[in-house]
This record gives structure tokens, C-alpha cells and sequence, in this order.
């Protein structure tokens, strides 16, 4: 059994979520409409409803073990992360996917460059331009658009 999971964060990275869950059967990019991608106090990558935002990311066939393994990085266990399902557009065409949103909303704090670095290394890879990666820059800063 399969499902769609959306990445907006680290592990928009390939290399990352590769180490992370094995490969996968496919991978492309995809929005979320009406969430905004933001930083916890931790400065590791959360979303937040924002009607006049898309959050930009990709969406991976991945298999329900790979999904339970993500649990862990994720610390849904710990109750940092939960699941959510949500509605995404790659190319005019709808998924639904599973992400993960911070349980408890935290004060935001800029993320490391490294950490950043991820993130923007992954929107190129997906193919993103560069209004894509200005827009994560500006995130990264809580800079308005």
C-alpha cells in the first residue's frame, strides 16, 4: 500500500529524505494552496494556514512503512509533529497527501544557513524557479510579501 506525501522542509532534499526512507517510486513538485511555510522555535520548517499563501514542496510515492518511518524524524511520537492530510496541485492535477504540521505553534526563529540550504537545494531539484526560492528566503526572515 502506497500513499502521497508532501515535503515543504528538509526533506524536500532528495539526499535527505533518501537516508531517511529508501527510495521511492516517484517524486514531483507540488503547492499547497492556503498554507505558508514558516520556522518553529527550534528553526526547523512548519506550515500555517494563511489563505493568501502556497506553501511549495513536492509530493513522493512512498509506501506506509516509509510513512512510519518518517513518524520518527518527524517526533509525531513525541508530539512535536502530527499528520495531516491536505490537498495538493502538481501540474492542474489534485493529490491528496499526507504532511506534517507542528502540534503546538511555537515562536519562530530563522533557521540555520545549513538547514535553509536544504530546503533550498530541494526546490531546485523539484525543478522550482527562482520566485520559489526567493519566497523561502523571505519565509526564512518573516518577511512579508
Amino acid at each position: 500500500m502506497s500513499c502521497y506525501y508532501f515535503a515543504y522542509g528538509s526533506n524536500l532534499n532528495k539526499e535527505r529524505l533518501l537516508s531517511r526512507i529508501g527510495s521511492w517510486v516517484e517524486s514531483r513538485r507540488a503547492v499547497l494552496t492556503g498554507y505558508k511555510l514558516t520556522f518553529d522555535s527550534r528553526g526547523y520548517a512548519d506550515i500555517i494556514e494563511d489563505m493568501q499563501s502556497n506553501a511549495y514542496g513536492a509530493v513522493y510515492l512512498i509506501t506506509l512503512e516509509q510513512l512510519d518511518k518518517l513518524d520518527v524524524y518527524e517526533g509525531v511520537r513525541l508530539g512535536v509533529y502530527v499528520r495531516k492530510k491536505v490537498s495538493v496541485t502538481s501540474n492542474s492535477e489534485k493529490f491528496n497527501a499526507i504532511t506534517y504540521i507542528r502540534k503546538e505553534k511555537t515562536k519562530f526563529k530563522e533557521p540555520e544557513d545549513w538547514y535553509l540550504q536544504l530546503i533550498i537545494n530541494g526546490l531546485k531539484e523539484h525543478g522550482y524557479d527562482e520566485g520559489a526560492i526567493s519566497y523561502a528566503r523571505r519565509c526564512a526572515k518573516q518577511i512579508s510579501e
